[in-house]
């Protein structure tokens, strides 16, 4: 029986599978955490349009005034903060934002110190003509629905904690990258026994990684450097394409390795 977290250290394969067990184990909450917040990131905006859910803070203002007029309005900005001090004075702003669609208000996004929510979540709603407050939302006071639906960015991205959390997080993504990795080299050991390949599985998994990294690479520059859309655009087919390929060759490969026992069969 094995203890954890002993690595044995017999050969490539047994060392890399008990490195993949230990670490999958240590980082297995973390896994399931950002698998989960990371689904619910990904879908959220269809499934809020199919169930027509509502963001927590979302504030519909009624438009009082021509939408030029509002622009033009001067707001002076010592009075919003005095404002936000005195009305909700534990919110730390993160982004201000005056209207010009002739609904004229003042939206103050922000987040309070200690809390376990996703970024600028706390809204405060001000009249730009007295500075008074129309809509205030403390997650402080919100359901546990609410809570919970605020709850999922900031645990998938670590927006909470400070430094020392981030560098947590660094490591556990790191580890969960070294999964992928520490697998693959078990699965090329495992098929080596059956079929000798000219190249180590080592080097075989350096190659691999490498051009992964290269394509990431240039995947992150077209982002910086062209546009986003147009880095989009090349993920699209390289993910979709390769997943193409990769399917008809499994498939081509069942049929031709079906057909060759087959085959064997029949001569025998």
């Amino acid at each position: 029986k094995q203890e954890y977290p002993k690595i044995r250290k017999k050969n490539t394969r047994i060392l890399m599978a008990d490195w993949h067990k230990i670490l999958g184990i240590t980082a297995l909450a973390f896994n399931f955490v950002i698998a989960c917040s990371g689904a619910w990131l990904g879908l959220q905006p269809k499934l809020m349009q199919w169930f027509d859910i509502k963001a927590p803070n979302d504030y519909e203002a009624t438009k009082v005034i021509d939408p030029k007029d509002d622009a033009d309005i001067t707001v002076d900005w010592d009075k919003v903060f005095k404002s936000v001090k005195k009305e909700f004075p534990e919110l730390i702003p993160g982004y201000i934002r005056a209207s010009a669609d002739g609904t004229a208000t003042i939206e103050v996004h922000g987040s309070i110190a200690g809390q376990v929510y996703e970024k600028n979540i706390n809204t405060l709603v001000l009249a730009k003509n007295n500075y008074a407050p129309v809509f205030k939302y403390d997650l402080r006071n919100a359901s546990f629905r609410d809570k919970f639906y605020s709850v999922q960015e900031a645990l998938h991205f670590g927006d909470f904690g400070g430094l020392g959390l981030k560098i947590i997080y660094a490591i556990l993504g790191l580890i969960s990258a070294f999964l992928s990795i520490s697998g693959f080299v078990v699965y090329l050991c495992r098929k080596d026994k059956k079929e000798k390949r000219p190249i180590s599985a080592l080097k075989t998994t350096f190659i691999y990684t490498m051009v992964i990294l290269l394509v990431l690479i240039s995947i992150a520059l077209i982002s910086m450097f062209i546009g986003y859309r147009q880095a989009a655009t090349v993920a699209a087919y390289i993910i979709n394409g390769g997943l193409i390929i990769f399917l008809l060759y499994s498939i081509w490969k069942y049929v031709f390795d079906k057909k060759a026992v087959k085959t064997n069969f029949t001569q025998e």
